[in-house]
C-alpha cells in the first residue's frame, strides 16, 4: 500500500480589502433665507431690504476671495466664451472682437454712465456754454 501523503494547507484567505476613504461631497450653500412678511410690516419694504443684504453680502464674498478665486468665477467663464467664438470667427482684428464679445455678453450689464457734472457758473453768471453778449458795434 502506498504511503499517504500528507494534505496539503489550503493558503489563508485573502485580508479583507481596505475600505475607501470616505469621500466628503462639497457642501451645498445653505438655502437663502425668505422673510417675506416676517421682520417688516411693509411687504414692499421687506423685499428691498431682503434684497438689499443679499446683495452686500454678494459683494462682501467676491471681495474675500483670492485673486484666482475671483477670476474663475466672474471673468475666466465668459472670456473662455469670448476665446472659442474668436477661434472660430478668426476676425482680422482679434483684440477688438474679444472687446466687444465681451462687452455684449457682459453678465452684469453694461456700466452705468458717470452722471454728468452741472457746468459751473462764471463770475459773470454765464455758463461756459453760453456765448458771451456780445459787444455793440463801434460807431463808424
Amino acid at each position: 500500500m502506498a504511503p499517504k501523503a500528507a494534505p496539503t494547507p489550503s493558503p489563508p484567505p485573502p485580508p479583507p480589502a481596505p475600505e475607501p476613504a470616505a469621500v466628503e461631497a462639497p457642501e451645498a450653500p445653505p438655502p437663502e433665507p425668505t422673510f417675506t412678511g416676517t421682520w417688516f410690516d411693509d411687504p414692499v419694504e421687506g423685499e428691498a431690504a431682503q434684497q438689499a443684504a443679499l446683495e452686500l453680502k454678494n459683494r462682501i464674498e467676491i471681495r474675500a476671495l483670492s485673486v484666482r478665486q475671483f477670476l474663475e468665477k466672474t471673468v475666466v467663464p465668459l472670456l473662455l466664451q469670448g476665446m472659442h467664438h474668436l477661434v472660430l470667427e478668426r476676425p482680422s482684428n482679434p483684440v477688438e472682437y474679444l472687446a466687444a464679445f465681451l462687452l455684449k455678453n457682459n453678465p452684469q450689464g453694461p456700466e452705468p454712465p458717470l452722471p454728468e457734472e452741472p457746468p459751473k457758473e462764471s463770475a459773470a453768471g454765464a455758463t461756459p456754454t453760453e456765448a458771451p453778449p456780445e459787444a455793440p458795434a463801434a460807431p463808424s
